[in-house]
């Protein structure tokens, strides 16, 4: 196993030994644990893996490699990095400025007319890239905004 779809420098290198003669005739299933190669709990969740497998028979005589398979381990991304609200000022008297440090991408604007124990929170723009937003004034003459990141 790579991260490299050339195999030039593997993560997980091993070999299953067979307990006893195969039929040539028929297909044969191996199932091995990830946990049991050196090498594999090194491996990260997000990052594309190839595989591929070589078989040996009794004689010594090894077979060409198989094509390459893919995977990615499942695991939980990283949080978002949360977005600050630095300045939030209508401009122009129809616009409003919205400039926010944190994440450059990713990031959405939304608002709700109020904050009641459920919010409706509507999603106003995004997905939003750099530090500053400009917007046309809304229907709420007031009202609540907020930024997400994700």
């Amino acid at each position: 196993m790579d991260s490299d779809p050339g195999f030039g420098s593997p993560k997980v290198n091993g070999t299953v030994a067979m307990s006893g003669p195969v039929d040539p005739l028929s297909d044969v299933t191996i199932s091995v644990s990830l946990s049991a190669y050196a090498g594999a709990k090194n491996l990260q969740p997000g990052v594309r893996y190839y595989w591929r497998v070589q078989a040996q028979d009794a004689h010594g005589m090894i077979g060409p490699w198989s094509s390459a398979w893919n995977f990615e381990l499942a695991g939980s991304a990283p949080a978002p990095v949360p977005a600050s609200i630095i300045s939030f000022q209508r401009i122009n008297g129809a616009n409003w400025l919205l400039q926010w440090s944190g994440p450059t991408n990713n990031v959405y604007l939304e608002a709700a007319p109020s904050l009641s124990a459920a919010p409706a929170w509507s999603t106003v723009a995004g997905p939003l890239s750099g530090t500053n937003y400009t917007f046309p004034a809304t229907n709420w003459t007031s009202g609540f905004y907020r930024l997400r990141s994700q």
